[in-house]
């Protein structure tokens, strides 16, 4: 399996929660921060506003994600006023689509929420930008693009049993496809885990520490993995991840601990031994140092 697979996988995506909506300008509403969203646009037109970045249009067959929550604004233009959609909850009919009668012109949106099984934040989250576009007039170039905005349209509107069910994978696909068409339009990307996704040498230090984080790694056995010498391995990832090699696989191993707290029951020792630490003690110690608190503690809270 390749590395931008495993990595996708680690996120567990899953689709929950998504909100068809009819809109005639003029209109506007607003999104939380919270999960990750996806929006479609299906007819029309609107802005998106994302704290930070400057307003967006996005037109019929456009997508917008933005990975990590961030809040958002859509309007028909950009002095609408755009209050919380929550207060807009009285204008969804029984088909559960929000509606805005008018006569303006008409925007169809789809704005549905990504939740992802994570213990903490993930490196790959972490590099992703708060808003990707992928453009309807990309559809040459991905033309996966058109085929899942019409199932998503499709999954959307219908109310065959299984409905919902469909819309969780079709976001799951969505946010895949998303990632992955943005990979291919990166030129300069700051450093972390995306640029070191495509970089030939460092892609399988990534690979071999997520696989193995129990292996003694050092400087000179990831150097190898990278067919670098010591110092050019050091220098260029710590180009590639913004890091030096050492802090990342600490960094690592202290998430795969934090995921196994959370989600089972192992003995800490076992917790230990997974991510490379010989003693219960000296792994708690270090988990103090990164997470600000105690294993012990840290599950307990999770519980």
């Amino acid at each position: 399996m390749d590395l931008l697979s495993a990595t996708l996988l680690q996120l567990q995506p899953s689709g929950s929660r998504y909100y068809p909506s009819e809109m005639h300008a003029p209109w506007g509403f607003s999104t939380p921060e919270g999960a990750a969203s996806y929006h479609v646009v299906l007819e029309g037109e609107c802005y998106l506003e994302v704290e930070g970045l400057e307003p967006v249009m996005l037109r019929a067959g456009d997508v917008a994600v933005t990975p990590n929550g961030a809040p958002c604004q859509f309007r028909s233009n950009l002095r609408a006023p755009a209050p919380p959609i929550e207060s807009l909850i009285s204008s969804v009919d029984d088909a559960g689509v929000l509606r805005r009668p008018g006569r303006g012109p008409v925007t169809n949106l789809i704005c549905g929420t990504i939740d992802f099984a994570l213990a903490v934040p993930h490196p790959l989250l972490d590099a992703l930008p708060p808003r990707i576009v992928v453009r309807s007039m990309d559809c040459e170039q991905a033309p996966w693009l058109r085929q899942t905005l019409d199932a998503i349209a499709f999954e959307s509107r219908c109310e065959r049993r299984g409905a919902p069910a469909a819309m969780s994978y079709l976001a799951c696909v969505l946010f895949v496809r998303v990632v992955r068409e943005h990979m291919t339009r990166l030129e300069d990307a700051a450093p972390g885990l995306l640029r070191a996704l495509n970089d030939p040498h460092i892609a399988p230090v990534i690979e071999a520490i997520h696989n193995a984080p129990a292996t003694d790694w050092t400087v000179e056995t990831l150097a190898d993995v990278a067919a670098l010498s010591r110092s050019a391995f050091a220098e260029r990832f710590a180009s590639v991840m913004g890091e030096p090699p050492m802090e990342y696989v600490t960094r690592w191993r202290m998430r795969e601990a934090a995921r196994l707290l959370r989600t089972g029951t192992a003995p800490m020792v076992e917790v230990a031994e997974h991510v490379g630490y010989s003693s219960a003690a000296s792994f708690g110690r270090r988990f103090k140092l990164e997470m600000g608190q105690t294993p012990g503690r840290y599950r307990k809270q999770a519980a």
